[in-house]
């Protein structure tokens, strides 16, 4: 192990009034920031389905077994890029 690296976790906190507030407030801030965020996401507007249409069988262009497949079929996008 370096000096630099991991070290700092190796300092005893026991007797240090700071260092354990810090590593205290430190163990809190992850599970309150993850509530927050969950927060904001059941706030915000479900985004728009994609709009699916299935196209009829073009003949000249599907001959032979791929009709038999179906149609094209496309995927539009309702929103609009800003």
């Amino acid at each position: 192990m370096t000096a630099g690296g991991n070290a700092a976790i190796l300092v005893p906190i026991i007797g240090r009034k700071d260092l354990a507030t810090q590593y205290r407030n430190e163990a809190l801030i992850a599970p309150r920031l993850d509530d927050a965020i969950e927060d904001w996401h059941t706030t915000q507007p479900l985004p728009p389905e994609p709009e699916v249409i299935e196209h009829t069988i073009d003949t000249e262009l599907q001959t032979g077994d791929s009709a038999l497949l179906g149609g094209a079929i496309s995927i539009h996008a309702p929103w609009n890029r800003e």
